[in-house]
C-alpha cells in the first residue's frame, strides 16, 4: 500500500514541471532595424594595372610591319596600281587573319566562317564594281570590257567573212594611238583587243573605230551574234546583281508587310510577269519588240519588284533562288573569262557560219510550258466570266503558270556552267547548255575514240613451222606507232615492209614470214563513253 502511494507521488512530482510550463507566457520576437554606416573605399590603380592596360592597347594596335603593309596597300590603291575594292578586301582579310592568330585556336575556328564570308563577298563585289565602272566608261552603242592594261571593244561587221581588209585597217589605226602597244582583231567574237598603258582614253578609241567602220561601209552592219552573250559583258552582271539585291530587300519587305491590310501591287502583276517569262511564245514576242538584253532585264527586275510589293514571301523567295543561281553563273563565267583573257591568243579570222536549214525544234520544256501557259490564260478567262470572282480566276492563273519546268532547267544549266567554269572551261554560249534536253542523237568523231597509235590485230604465219607467238610479239614491236604507209622499218634482224596496204614481217634472211593485220588502237575509255550515251540515240560517225 505504501509502495503504491510512493509511486503515485513520484509520478505526480515528475509531471509538475511540465504542468508549470504550460502556464508560462509565450515569447513573441519583435523586429527592429539597426543602421550601420561604412565609408566607401575606391582603390586607385597601381603600377601593375597601368602596365596591363598599356599592354592590352599595344597588342590591339598594328605592329611596325603591319603599318608598313597597310601604308603600302593604301599607296597602291591611291596610285591605281590595284583597285580599291581589292585593296579593301586584302586589308580586311589580313586584319582578320592576324586577329585570329593572336586568339586561341577555338576562337579562331569560330571566326573562320566570318573570314570566308568576307572573302566570298569580296569575290562578288569586285566583279560588280568592275562591271559598273566598265558600263559608265563604255561609249553608247558599243560593248566594252576595260581592263587596266588590255581592253576589248566591239566592232561592227568584222565577224563576217570578207571583212579582213577592214580588220587590218582597224588594227593599224588603233595601234597608232599613243599609249597603245598592240591591237588584234578577234573575228569570231567581233572585237578588237587592245593592249595599252593605264589611262588610255577608251572613248577616243571608240571614235576611231567608228570612223574606220564608216570608211568601210560598216555603219549599219550588225555586231557579232556571239558578242551578245560574251562573258565579259557588264550588263548581265549588273542586271543579276540588281535583281538579287531587290529580291533580298523584297523578301524582308514582303515578310513584314504581310501583316498590313493594304497591298501596294495586286497579286495579278507578278503572276503575269512569271507567265510571260515562262511561256516561250510570250517571251519571244517581248524580245522581238524590245530586244533580247532589254527583255531579260525587264523580266528579271520586274519579277523581283512585283513579287516583293505584292506581299508574297513565298513568291519572293522562289524568285530569289532563281536570281541567286543566275548570279553564280554570271560571276563564274566572268572569272573564267578573266583567266582565259590573260593567257589566250586573241587574233583569229572570221568563220563562216551557215544558217540552220530549219529552226531549232522545241524541247519538252517548251512544249509543256506552251500548253500550260495557254491553258492558264483560258482558265483565267473562263473562271472570271463564269464566277465574276477575280480571286478565283487569279488562283486558276497562278496554278497554270509553268514556272517549275523552266526554273528546273535554268538551275541545272547554271550549276553546269558554274562547274565547267570552276574546272577551267569557258562557256561562251550559255543557251547551248539550255538545249541539252533537245538532243536526240549523239555523233562520235572517230579520231576522238582512238589513241593515235597502231596495234596488231592478227598475225598469219606464212611459214607453217614458225612460232606464232614469237611472230606476234615481233610484229607488235615492228608496228609500234608507225603508220601503215610508213614504208620499211627495221628492228634488229627483223623488218617490216608495207606494200599495197599489206604489212609483212620479214625474218633474218629478208624473206616474208608473216602477214600482219594492223588497226587503229582504241582508247581504253572509248567503250565507256559510247555506253554512256543511250544506245537508241547513239549514231556512230567519223571523218
Amino acid at each position: 500500500m505504501s509502495s503504491t502511494t510512493s509511486s503515485s507521488t513520484a509520478h505526480r512530482t515528475r509531471r509538475q514541471p511540465a504542468s508549470k510550463s504550460r502556464h508560462q507566457a509565450p515569447a513573441i520576437p519583435v523586429p527592429y532595424v539597426t543602421a550601420e554606416l561604412h565609408t566607401a573605399r575606391i582603390p586607385l590603380p597601381g603600377g601593375e594595372n597601368v602596365a596591363s592596360a598599356v599592354d592590352t592597347v599595344r597588342h590591339q594596335l598594328p605592329s611596325g610591319d603591319q603599318l608598313l603593309f597597310y601604308g603600302g596597300l593604301t599607296a597602291a590603291a591611291a596610285f591605281s596600281i590595284i583597285e580599291w575594292p581589292v585593296a579593301a578586301a586584302i586589308g580586311i582579310g589580313n586584319a582578320l587573319v592576324q586577329r585570329s592568330v593572336h586568339k586561341g585556336p577555338a576562337r579562331a575556328e569560330r571566326e573562320m566562317p566570318l573570314v570566308r564570308l568576307l572573302a566570298k563577298a569580296a569575290e562578288v563585289v569586285a566583279p560588280v564594281l568592275q562591271a559598273a565602272r566598265t558600263r559608265t566608261a563604255a561609249p553608247a552603242g558599243r560593248r566594252v570590257w576595260a581592263g587596266r592594261h588590255r581592253s576589248h571593244l566591239e566592232v561592227r561587221g568584222l565577224h563576217a567573212p570578207g571583212s579582213e581588209a577592214a580588220a587590218r585597217e582597224v588594227e593599224t589605226r588603233v595601234a597608232a594611238v599613243e599609249g597603245v602597244r598592240r591591237a588584234e582583231i578577234n573575228g569570231v567574237l567581233g572585237r578588237v583587243v587592245v593592249e595599252h598603258d593605264p589611262g588610255v582614253d577608251i572613248a577616243a578609241l571608240s571614235r576611231l573605230i567608228s570612223a574606220a567602220e564608216g570608211e568601210h561601209g560598216l555603219d549599219d552592219a550588225a555586231m557579232s551574234p556571239r558578242s551578245t552573250a560574251h562573258p565579259a559583258n557588264a550588263e548581265p552582271v549588273l542586271r543579276d546583281a540588281a535583281a538579287l539585291a531587290i529580291s533580298l530587300a523584297g523578301l524582308g519587305y514582303a515578310t513584314a508587310a504581310a501583316l498590313l491590310p493594304v497591298r501596294v501591287v495586286p497579286p495579278l502583276l507578278p503572276a503575269v510577269v512569271s507567265l510571260v517569262d515562262s511561256v516561250p511564245w510570250m517571251r519571244s514576242g517581248l524580245e522581238r519588240k524590245l530586244g533580247r538584253a532589254p527583255a531579260d532585264g525587264l523580266l528579271a527586275l520586274g519579277g523581283a519588284v512585283s513579287h516583293g510589293l505584292s506581299r508574297s514571301p513565298l513568291g519572293v523567295f522562289t524568285h530569289l533562288c532563281g536570281r541567286f543561281c543566275a548570279s553564280r553563273e554570271t560571276l563564274a563565267r566572268q572569272q573564267a573569262w578573266a583567266e582565259w583573257e590573260r593567257s589566250s591568243v586573241h587574233r583569229c579570222d572570221p568563220v563562216a557560219v551557215e544558217p540552220r536549214p530549219r529552226p531549232v525544234p522545241d524541247g519538252p520544256v517548251e512544249r509543256a510550258t506552251s500548253v500550260s501557259g495557254g491553258a492558264a490564260l483560258a482558265g483565267y478567262g473562263t473562271v472570271l466570266a463564269a464566277s465574276r470572282s477575280p480571286q478565283r480566276a487569279l488562283a486558276m492563273l497562278v496554278a497554270g503558270v509553268p514556272r517549275p519546268a523552266k526554273a528546273g532547267r535554268e538551275a541545272f544549266a547554271a550549276q553546269l556552267t558554274t562547274a565547267v567554269s570552276a574546272r577551267g572551261g569557258l562557256v561562251l554560249e550559255p543557251d547551248a547548255l539550255r538545249r541539252l534536253d533537245r538532243v536526240d542523237t549523239v555523233v562520235f568523231d572517230a579520231p576522238v575514240l582512238l589513241t593515235g597509235r597502231r596495234a596488231v590485230d592478227s598475225v598469219v604465219p606464212l611459214d607453217p613451222e614458225a612460232d606464232a607467238a614469237e611472230l606476234f610479239v615481233r610484229a607488235g614491236r615492228l608496228v609500234g606507232s608507225a603508220e601503215p604507209g610508213g614504208g620499211e622499218r627495221f628492228l634488229g634482224d627483223w623488218s617490216r615492209r608495207t606494200a599495197a596496204g599489206v604489212v609483212r614481217c620479214c625474218g633474218t634472211h629478208g624473206d616474208a614470214v608473216a602477214r600482219v593485220s594492223v588497226v587503229d588502237e582504241l582508247d581504253p575509255l572509248a567503250e565507256a563513253l559510247v555506253e554512256a550515251a543511250p544506245r537508241e540515240r547513239c549514231g556512230g560517225g567519223g571523218r
